[in-house]
Order: C-alpha cells, then sequence, then structure tokens
C-alpha cells in the first residue's frame, strides 16, 4: 500500500472510530420515542424527524430581543448604572455594594410600575 492511501485509511479509521468513542461515551439523555405517546407532556415536541425534544418555543423574551438603538423603544428603558450608585471603575475596590444598590433600585423600579 502506497504511504498516501495508508495515510488515508488510517485517517478514515481514526475518525470512524472517535466517532463511536463519542456514541458510547455521551449517550442521549432525551431518550423518549415519538410512539410513546404516554410519556409525551406538554413540555416535549415531535420534531420533523421523528425525534422527540423538549419544547423550548415559549422561552426567551417576550416579543423578541428590543432595538435599544431605536430612539422610541430605548426612551421605554432606565438604565441602573452602577457608577451612579458609587461604584469605582478600574480599581482595586469592592464594587459589590454599589451593583447590590443598583439592583435594589432596578427591582423597586419595577415593582412600582408592575401592572
Amino acid at each position: 500500500m502506497r504511504p498516501i492511501a495508508r495515510l488515508l485509511a488510517l485517517s478514515a479509521l481514526a475518525v470512524t472510530v472517535s466517532f463511536a468513542a463519542d456514541l458510547v461515551n455521551w449517550p442521549s439523555q432525551y431518550t423518549m420515542r415519538p410512539w410513546e405517546t404516554s410519556r409525551l407532556t406538554p413540555a416535549d415536541v415531535v420534531g420533523p424527524d421523528g425525534i422527540v425534544y423538549p419544547d423550548f418555543t415559549g422561552v426567551g423574551v417576550t416579543g423578541g430581543i428590543p432595538d435599544v438603538n431605536n430612539p422610541t423603544i430605548r426612551d421605554t428603558y432606565r438604565e441602573f448604572n452602577v457608577q451612579n450608585y458609587g461604584a469605582t471603575v478600574n480599581d482595586t475596590t469592592s464594587d459589590d455594594t454599589a451593583v447590590a444598590n443598583a439592583t435594589t433600585a432596578a427591582l423597586a423600579h419595577v415593582a412600582a410600575n408592575a401592572a
């Protein structure tokens, strides 16, 4: 066998073995099958490939991530800059208290404006 052919054969064998090793080391953890309808819950969805997946359609930001570069949208948001609550940038002191104070102010703002 010529050296190039031998190298290609060994490379193909190594790739095959590595894929097989991945299947052994990383077994599927979501093992429900589409025909097991008694096990399906509202949190499951059967994909177009026939595999059952967790249903992630309800996660994320309602309405999508807002475009804060749009001035009309940006004006509806309030910024809680930790520097306004005592944080000093690029220093060696802890800003934990300033972050906690900014977080408390943000939570109070949300609570006061909740519908």
